[in-house]
């Protein structure tokens, strides 16, 4: 079997792997679905689940990126020069517009590589993959009370800045995965859905699988400003100078930052920064409801990337937490901003849990339960739930809902889903395939992503084999 997928471009859900592209048609509901090597960082107990007995990948990529406060139109219309190509002139209201809409949101983007990825059905044994993955995530929350930091307050009125946030992991991870069926009952008729025999009526199927990976830190940063006050005192008399009252708390900690970390290939060869470890667990189950081999319902559950980083190179830690009267502008000097920053903390290294999350989900043929639809739709249903604030993983709960009409040959499999939560809102995608004979598949999918202001690209190349 040979497969294309070529372009992927779906909502903004951090904290699931940029790879999966046939998932990102579908709101990334590909826990219970995806096989092959696709399942390599969705579900280790899907690396089986396919016609042939080999799957490999080439570089399959993706990349994701955005913010929940501007649009593209916004960026054209502020950045991008007025109707004569000269710079805009923002009036006060615009002005007044543009901090706003800084005022509550956040910026995240993600990066998923896979240099190489494959894995092979050893009969007797069960399923093997091997494969290196390259991920960079990074979120940051914009603090409350920017607009008067930034809107010509300072200095003539109390000014209260909370609760904002950056975060940034990248890691480079060297990954073995096993999966086998442990429950089977199969005949020999293949379903178009799953590329897997059928079960027969009332068959029943049920795989594990597991992860484990050592794990190359490259570069972490974390920082969180829990508050930033600064109180003007307007001066008495003739006295032209203000004191600033001012009152910080936030900390922050890096590894691994240095010129290196820029270079364009870091991703892939970068100095390491840090040694962890991760593991993966995942089970997929089918049942077949019918003698109709499009009567398959399945169900998935994985938990992805349990474990830490331990990061040693070029850390630095800082903790500001203080109380300061600035004696006017004069003071302001790079000396008061090295104190204000913080000074560093004397480590020799700290440790990060990676961003561990939750996926459940499952998928049923409509025909099989409602006999009235007499065309192969399939919708599927996923619930992630992260456990942690990691790079770009959120604690806010992720749904999806997907659905696909199954076809081969010319005529295309048609995919949309939906989902809402995580960083993002809600969100919307869609995506076409052409199926040949379950030998040759080409994908595409292409979302709306919350109204201009998040971005999903994917691409991937695979190829499954009977050797």
């Amino acid at each position: 079997m040979y497969s294309f997928i070529l372009f992927g471009m779906t909502s903004s859900l951090f904290s699931q792997s940029r790879t999966d592209v046939i998932g990102t048609a579908t709101g990334r509901t590909s826990v219970s679905t995806a096989t092959g090597i696709d399942a390599f960082t969705i579900n280790p107990a899907g690396i089986g689940k396919g016609k042939n007995n080999v799957s490999f990948a080439v570089a399959p990529f993706g990349v994701t990126f955005g913010t929940t406060f501007f649009s593209i139109d916004d960026f054209n219309y502020y950045f991008g020069g007025d109707e004569n190509g000269n710079a805009r002139t923002l009036t006060p209201e615009e002005q007044n517009r543009f901090l706003q809409s800084l005022e509550t949101g956040n910026a995240s983007t993600q990066i998923d590589v896979m240099p190489v990825g494959a894995v092979i059905k050893v009969p007797g044994i069960g399923n093997i993959g091997a494969g290196i993955v390259s991920s960079l995530g990074a979120y940051a929350e914009s603090p409350g009370g920017l607009v008067d930091l930034l809107g010509g307050s300072l200095g003539f009125k109390p000014v209260k800045v909370r609760d904002g946030a950056v975060r940034v992991n990248a890691t480079t991870s060297f990954q073995l995965s096993y999966s086998n069926e442990i429950i089977s009952s199969f005949d020999s008729i293949l379903s178009p859905l799953t590329d897997q025999p059928s079960l027969g009526a009332g068959g029943f199927s049920l795989s594990v699988g597991g992860s484990a990976r050592l794990i190359k830190g490259l570069g972490y940063l974390d920082a969180d400003i829990r508050k930033i006050d600064i109180t003007p005192f307007l001066p008495e008399g003739f006295d032209s100078t203000y004191d600033w009252e001012v009152d910080l708390d936030y900390s922050s900690r890096s590894s691994g930052f240095d010129q290196s970390f820029l270079n364009a290939g870091a991703l892939f060869g970068g100095n390491s920064s840090g040694l962890g470890y991760g593991f993966d667990v995942g089970t997929i189950g089918m049942y077949q409801m019918n003698d109709n081999p499009l009567s398959i319902v399945t169900f998935g559950l994985s938990i992805i990337d349990i474990g830490m980083i331990n990061w040693n190179k070029d850390v630095v830690v800082r903790n500001a937490t203080l109380k300061d009267t600035l004696r006017g502008v004069k003071e302001l000097n790079d000396q008061t901003l090295r104190k204000y920053e913080g000074n560093p903390t004397t480590t020799e290294s700290f440790t990060t849990t990676l961003p561990t999350r939750i996926r459940i989900g499952g998928s049923v043929p409509l025909q099989a339960i409602i006999p009235a639809i007499d065309i192969p739709l399939v919708a599927s249903v996923d619930y992630t739930q992260g456990f942690n604030t990691v790079g770009a993983n959120a604690t806010k709960p992720i749904m999806g809902i997907g659905v696909q009409y199954i076809s081969t040959g010319f005529i295309p499999c048609v995919r949309a889903g939906l989902n809402t939560g995580g960083n993002g809102s809600t969100q919307t995608s869609f995506g076409l395939g052409w199926n040949f004979d379950q030998m040759t598949m080409i994908d595409i999918a292409i979302g709306s992503i919350d109204f201009q202001k998040m971005v999903d690209v994917g691409f991937r190349v695979r190829f499954d084999l009977a050797l």
